[in-house]
């Protein structure tokens, strides 16, 4: 992650990068003490790919407005789901495993574990495409020569050096 990215708009997608994967490590971690953790962690989602839109990241196109709504409103069954996941990972009574399962947190927690697996992937793909473009630019002086524009600036250095002459033989 480009957390001291000079770029503002770059460093902004970076920190909202780090704040999803730190909230998803929550969940992993078993910390979600009600549904507000989870709306926030769909919220936080959200925000993350508005930002990448407005950084002009790629991943902005994977924004899934339908599954977002869709997971905010289920936040509830959700935590449940979990909830259950848990108990069912705990237990090692057969009886009780079945009642367990025969909740079907799998199929309550398939939206939500989608969000997290597309923002996942593309939390990778943003932090690469930042790293690509960062890497094209020089940290020293902020001036690149990368060959591209050497051309380009002989133009305009010619152009210069014309318009110069046409001045001194106007004025002279």
């Amino acid at each position: 992650m480009q957390l001291d990215d000079p770029v503002r708009k770059r460093r902004l997608v970076s920190e909202h990068l780090k704040y999803i994967l730190d909230r998803i490590n929550a969940v992993v971690d078993e910390d979600i003490k009600d549904e507000d953790d989870i709306k926030d962690i769909i919220s936080d989602i959200k925000k993350f790919y508005n930002q990448a839109q407005l950084s002009h990241v790629s991943v902005a196109i994977h924004y899934d407005a339908t599954l977002i709504k869709s997971c905010n409103k289920s936040a509830s069954s959700i935590l449940s789901a979990l909830r259950t996941a848990n108990q069912i990972a705990e237990t090692s009574n057969v009886q009780e495993l079945l009642l367990q399962f025969s909740k079907d947190p799998a199929l309550r927690l398939s939206e939500f574990v989608k969000l997290i697996s597309l923002a996942n992937t593309d939390v990778e793909k943003a932090n690469q495409e930042i790293a690509n473009r960062m890497s094209g630019y020089a940290t020293s002086d902020g001036d690149t020569d990368a060959g591209e524009y050497i051309a380009e600036k002989q133009n305009i250095q010619t152009c210069k050096d014309i318009i110069a002459e046409v001045k001194k033989s106007v004025n002279g």
